[in-house]
């Protein structure tokens, strides 16, 4: 089985990762025949912190992301406008301890974003380079003209079009 871990900011890639559903089937459909499976690990429906005091919401994201990345064979990242939210030196230090932490942060304390983490994580730690990286940047202004002519597809009522504008932007 290949395992691949995706990573991106979770409030703005839905719809990329969403395709990956589609997306996996198709291709276990074609590795099938080679006797191999595609697993694509996305942690938006993995990581239960509902529960969680703030301290053990970030250990259990952390962890999570970081052991997923352990067991990956490849990484797919997607980057657009979103930074992501950030970790501190002293959160990433709680779990990962201090060699792995000071390899992630290279003598900067300033906080970095989880997907930041994550794909450092995955180059300096694990050791994945451009062989088994995969890295998809969103093209926003497409995206807004892809937005605009739904839209106009489907809207008749001008407020409502304004409104769904607003939304969008």
């Amino acid at each position: 089985m290949l395992r691949i871990f995706v990573s991106s900011t979770f409030n703005d890639m839905h719809v990329e990762r969403d395709c990956l559903e589609d997306v996996q089937q198709d291709l276990n459909a074609q590795f099938l025949e080679a006797g191999e499976k595609i697993e694509f690990i996305d942690l938006r429906w993995g990581i239960c912190t509902e529960e969680l005091d703030e301290e053990a919401r970030n250990k259990e994201v952390l962890e999570g992301c970081f052991s997923a990345i352990e067991k990956s064979d490849y990484l797919l990242v997607f980057l657009g406008n979103r930074y992501g939210s950030l970790k501190s030196y002293n959160e990433v230090l709680g779990y990962l301890g201090k060699k792995k932490t000071d390899i992630l942060f290279k003598e900067s304390s300033v906080g970095k974003s989880i997907t930041e983490l994550e794909v450092t994580y995955a180059q300096l730690v694990k050791g994945f380079d451009s062989n088994n990286t995969i890295v998809c940047i969103r093209d926003e202004l497409e995206v807004e003209e892809k937005a605009q002519k739904f839209i106009s597809n489907f809207a008749s009522n001008k407020a409502y079009e304004k409104s769904i504008l607003r939304y969008t932007n």
